[in-house]
């Protein structure tokens, strides 16, 4: 996803919700997205560079606009854009192991709740970490993420760091309490590929455990981590690993389309699974906020 491409708030990847079920099956095997190739600022439909991230006065870093040509501050190419943030907004760094590391998946969930859709995007390596199914299927049907200590490994992610008005509808989104807790990393900071040290960051941990088939934990295909020691499933596969503990003959498809056409089947669904195929997450180092 390049900083000069527009997303397109119609496509089924950017709207609250894609109009078929046969869109809304593809979405759930898209799963963990697109990402952007670069650190980038997302702001209304648009994606810049960041040239210069500035930690303490996000709003301060250099953006370039590849599509008009202009290089400078954040702030500036927001109010251009239209989507103008206050010089004394406050921002929260939240490292995204899912979906949250799509910028199309963003625009979506923060339009849909008539919040700005304004985020960075950086690029950077957790240690000690691998990216997990969690034990639940999403609203959108895809086995979600998240993150679980792994030592040894090391993953790439995305720090989204978002402005603190935006915070509400994140954690909507993410089914704070049900789904996924919030924590904070301890006192450590996240290196940035940049060099930027983003200190003390958060992320959105599952409560509903890991999805652990025979069991032992997976990784997602599409996010490996280095020296990671779980076994990796894509997407399709962990759908179908899901519908197998089921004891259900159903192909992905079907699958797909019974728990995306009834709320209360995805849920028993996931809670039953949660008694076949749970482990706990490893939440050492990471103090829970909410």
């Amino acid at each position: 996803m390049n900083a000069h491409v527009l997303l397109d708030p119609a496509s089924p990847a950017s709207a609250p919700g894609p109009v078929s079920l046969a869109d809304r099956v593809r979405q759930a095997l898209a799963y963990p997205f697109e990402r952007p190739d670069g650190d980038r600022l997302l702001a209304g439909d648009r994606l810049l560079a960041v040239e210069r991230f500035d930690p303490d006065e996000p709003l301060a870093s250099v953006v370039r606009d590849d599509v008009s040509g202009i290089t400078a501050r954040a702030s500036d190419h927001l109010a251009r854009l239209g989507e103008p943030l206050s010089r004394t907004a406050g921002f929260q760094t939240i490292i995204a192991a899912g979906s949250n590391a799509s910028p199309r998946r963003i625009t979506a969930k923060l339009r849909a709740k008539g919040t700005p859709p304004v985020a960075f995007f950086l690029h950077g390596v957790l240690e000690n970490h691998a990216v997990a199914y969690s034990c639940h299927i999403s609203s959108y049907g895809s086995i979600p993420a998240t993150l679980t200590r792994a030592a040894g490994a090391s993953v790439h992610v995305i720090a989204l760091v978002l402005p603190t008005v935006a915070l509400e509808t994140m954690h909507e989104s993410e089914a704070l309490g049900r789904n996924y807790g919030y924590f904070r990393l301890g006192d450590g900071a996240l290196l940035a590929d940049s060099g930027v040290r983003l200190k003390r960051p958060r992320t959105y941990l599952s409560l509903r455990g890991l999805f652990a088939p025979g069991g032992s934990a997976r990784s997602l295909e599409a996010l490996p981590a280095r020296s990671c020691p779980l076994p990796v499933l894509s997407q399709q596969e962990a759908v179908a690993a899901a519908a197998g503990l089921l004891g259900l003959a159903d192909a992905v498809p079907d699958f797909l389309r019974a728990i995306l056409l009834d709320d209360e089947l995805r849920e028993l669904r996931s809670r039953r699974l949660a008694e076949l195929a749970h482990r706990p997450v490893d939440t050492t180092g990471w103090s829970r906020l909410a």
